[in-house]
């Protein structure tokens, strides 16, 4: 059942979404309907965010495809934007740059892999065991690919992509505590047999871009959607937070509203046309 002292209400609201496998289907086109329909409620004064992993230079042509009113929040809701709306300050969680280059230091021996992208640039080491869904790169992109790269980084980073070999792991949580200024997202053994990490700021996390723009929007009704296990935080921090139909077991058990409908099939609008009039 939906709430329904929403509906009707005379309020506006702010909609964080997923990209992929939340409103971006399996099939990776983009349906009409989401595009029409989200742009509609951004004409009308709503809020409508992208809220994603992906990198800038990964998320913009998807973001593209709406109109500008729309906002982004790329690199797991730590690097908020409108990309074509100067007007909009940028807002990032950025990591201390001194911070990651003593931790990966220390770690640089059990380092499989590491990719951070800035706004079109490319950072990291062993970029070619990157993963394809993880690395974007644009014509114009600039690589850096060294264990040193961070001499080399000039602007903001929000997120570390790193791999670490299963016999180092054990030591890197024996000194991470050693940098509270930092968050480690840890995703388990996945490809070629490693771990997969996540490093952000300690403000950092999807969470960071529901409680930002709540502070700019503080008389919206926010809603949250998601299917995986790092827009846990999103929809923890929104004032609903709903899961996609095909989202994981844990983060339908911490969600307030399950959607009808799979992301195949539209699921987020049709539970928003059942709350907003």
């Amino acid at each position: 059942n939906i709430i329904g002292d929403i509906y009707n209400m005379n309020k506006k609201y702010l909609i964080f979404t997923d990209l992929d496998l939340t409103i971006y289907p399996e099939c990776k086109i983009m349906p009409r309907e989401i595009i029409d329909y989200f742009n509609k409620l951004a004409k009308l004064g709503n809020m409508v965010v992208l809220c994603t992993g992906r990198p800038l230079t990964g998320s913009k042509y998807i973001y593209d495809l709406f109109s500008n009113k729309l906002i982004l929040a790329c690199d797991n809701g730590t690097r908020i934007l409108k990309p074509y709306d100067s007007s909009f300050k940028k807002i990032n969680s950025s990591i201390n740059i001194n911070s990651l280059h003593s931790l990966i230091q220390r770690i640089k021996d059990g380092i499989y892999m590491m990719l951070t992208i800035g706004e079109k640039d490319i950072y990291g080491y062993n970029l070619d065991k990157a993963p394809f869904w993880m690395f974007h790169k644009l014509e114009d992109s600039k690589l850096f690919d060294d264990i040193n790269f961070t001499a080399n980084i000039k602007e903001d980073i929000t997120l570390l992509n790193l791999y670490i070999y299963p016999e180092y792991i054990d030591y890197f949580n024996s000194i991470i505590s050693d940098y509270p200024e930092l968050k480690v997202f840890n995703w388990g053994i996945e490809r070629d047999g490693v771990y997969c990490l996540e490093i952000y700021s300690n403000s950092g996390d999807k969470s960071f871009a529901v409680k930002e723009l709540k502070k700019l929007y503080p008389e919206y009704i926010s809603f949250a959607f998601g299917d995986q296990l790092n827009d846990i935080p999103m929809l923890k921090e929104a004032d609903f937070g709903v899961a996609i139909s095909n989202a994981r077991q844990e983060v339908k058990d911490i969600a307030d509203y399950i959607t009808e409908y799979d992301c195949d099939n539209l699921g987020v609008i049709r539970f928003l046309e059942k709350v907003i009039k």
